[in-house]
């Protein structure tokens, strides 16, 4: 084939992204947006522009000549912010903000109990940098992060198993819950010590047990978001996909 014969097929293709480009925008500005939606986008667009300033930071670690010790706590409100709206959009404002209470709620229960009694999860306690502090001395920050593996777990966990079982879709949001507890872990007790443990583990001095009590309390609230999920199979109805 002749280079000339390829030139056409090269010049159209960029022309061919623009014109869908342009289209996906139009159709964009024309959809009407509800309030809650210009929330998440809002949201969504901050989260994504700072957080892989955060995570530079934290790698590389790139302090500015100014605190940031506020930095953890917004990003965490965002992050809980994204994942009660995301609820609400999925499911409806009332379904979606009751269960999205339930998680907040619930996490702090566990949260609460943990810190005075080390039970779940093991003995610890909060530093001073994330706020504000709750009753029973649970940063508000870590409810909005609670909300966020729960939502994620879940949303992952049907959309990679969409036409399975209640029980099977709880197991693998359990599982990524407690994955990516394994990632947040050390940076948060080794790198920005948002809390301190008093007991030590094989993994980075994180104590098994911490990871046995996120198993339990991510079953625990995921499984009450799937079993209100309109649809789900084994909880009264044939799953919607």
């Amino acid at each position: 084939m002749s280079r000339s014969t390829l030139t056409p097929a090269r010049t159209t293709e960029p022309r061919a992204w623009l014109t869908r480009a342009r289209a996906t925008s139009a159709a964009l500005r024309a959809r009407h947006r509800t309030p809650g939606e210009w929330a998440y986008l809002v949201l969504w667009i901050f989260y994504l522009c700072s957080y892989p300033i955060a995570v530079t930071g934290v790698a590389f670690d790139v302090r500015p000549g100014f605190s940031m010790a506020w930095a953890g706590s917004i990003l965490l409100f965002v992050q809980g912010a994204l994942a009660a709206l995301w609820l609400e959009l999925r499911l409806g404002a009332r379904r979606g903000g009751l269960l999205a209470l339930i998680v907040a709620v619930g996490a702090c229960v566990g949260e609460t109990v943990g810190v005075a009694t080390g039970f779940p999860f093991g003995p610890y306690h909060y530093a001073a940098i994330l706020f504000p502090r709750l009753p029973g001395s649970v940063p508000l920050p870590v409810i909005g992060a609670w909300l966020l593996v729960v939502a994620s777990a879940v949303g992952v966990a049907r959309r990679l198993l969409p036409a399975a079982t209640f029980a099977r879709q709880l197991a693998l949001a359990v599982a990524l819950g407690v994955a990516l507890d394994l990632v947040l872990e050390p940076v948060a007790v080794r790198v920005e010590r948002y809390w301190i443990w008093h007991a030590t583990g094989p993994y980075y001095g994180i104590p098994t047990t911490n990871f046995l009590g996120w198993a339990a309390l991510c079953a625990l609230l995921a499984g009450g978001v799937l079993r209100a999920w309109p649809g789900q199979r084994g909880a009264g109805g044939r799953g919607d996909g």
